[in-house]
């Protein structure tokens, strides 16, 4: 069941990323991401209600929530920051490695010890994931400007925030339930997010149509199935597992801009989708 709850997980992300790509096509990724925080908060409003989660919450217990939405928050930022400063073909793989920093503090933290073929699947994973996410054909022809360093700095600032975040929700599941952590990091997220946006007068309503704010309602659904899918997983399984799993969910922008957009991958994009592969089975047969 873990290994389904990190697959699930996966392409959830997965689809999340490659909507929020289009969809950051007719606006700004930022608008997209502000949109589907919102999607987010009212699909997990609706479960918290539904489910009458908040019942006996302690309200004594919010301030780790505050700063992990803050936290989540400020690493969206840096990836956005590190995106204009940096090349993409360098900055997104980095990001990407998010995951690495989940199941790092998952072994520090919640003292988890992977056994010596888990390890084995998950480097191979993570190898995988790495060699996927990256273009070089793209590298090679964007070369590096003068800010790269700080785009690369930002980015590997904001790999470890949110993978950092990641593990706070992962982490307090165990305590709170599968949806309390989702539904108050989320909250604290967007308001952060809108008190930035009204701050910075940024124009967050600009170009975005009845459509378009449809989808990125829609993809915070997406997106909040994913954290709920992981949420359940590291409940019965370690985080560690669950989380490289997960990171497989780079392999499903790959797969749809293939099939939809004419999209066509590397050669080190198609060694990366086969060792995530074989790394998984490899994973799968552990667990």
């Amino acid at each position: 069941m873990s290994v389904l709850f990190g697959l699930v997980t996966a392409l959830c992300w997965g689809l999340a990323d490659f909507a929020v790509t289009i969809v950051s096509r007719r606006l700004t990724a930022f608008q997209a991401t502000v949109g589907m925080h919102i999607g987010s908060v009212i699909f997990a409003s609706i479960l918290v209600i539904a489910t009458e989660a908040l019942g006996e919450f302690p309200v004594t217990n919010l301030w780790p929530f505050v700063l992990i939405g803050l936290l989540g928050c400020a690493g969206y930022l840096a990836f956005f920051k590190a995106l204009n400063l940096g090349p993409l073909s360098i900055v997104s793989p980095i990001v990407s490695g998010y995951a690495v920093i989940t199941v790092i503090l998952a072994v520090l933290v919640l003292a988890e010890r992977p056994g010596p073929l888990q390890i084995m699947a998950i480097i191979v994973v993570f190898a995988g994931v790495g060699l996927a996410s990256t273009e070089f054909r793209s590298l090679k022809l964007s070369g590096l400007g003068t800010s790269w360093s700080r785009g690369i700095l930002l980015a590997i600032v904001a790999m470890i925030m949110i993978g950092g975040y990641v593990f706070a929700i992962a982490y307090f599941a165990d305590e709170f339930g599968w949806l309390v952590p989702i539904f108050l990091v989320r909250v604290f997220s967007t308001v952060f997010f809108l008190g930035g946006t009204a701050a910075a007068r940024y124009p967050l309503l600009e170009n975005v149509t009845w459509s378009l704010a449809i989808a990125m309602l829609l993809i915070g659904v997406v997106e909040t199935s994913a954290y709920i899918s992981l949420s359940f997983g590291v409940q019965i399984a370690d985080t560690s597992l669950v989380a490289t799993i997960a990171s497989a969910y780079a392999l499903v922008p790959i797969a749809l801009g293939f099939l939809f957009l004419g999209e066509r991958p590397a050669v080190n994009q198609w060694v990366g989708i086969t060792l995530v592969i074989a790394g998984l089975v490899l994973l799968g047969s552990t667990a």
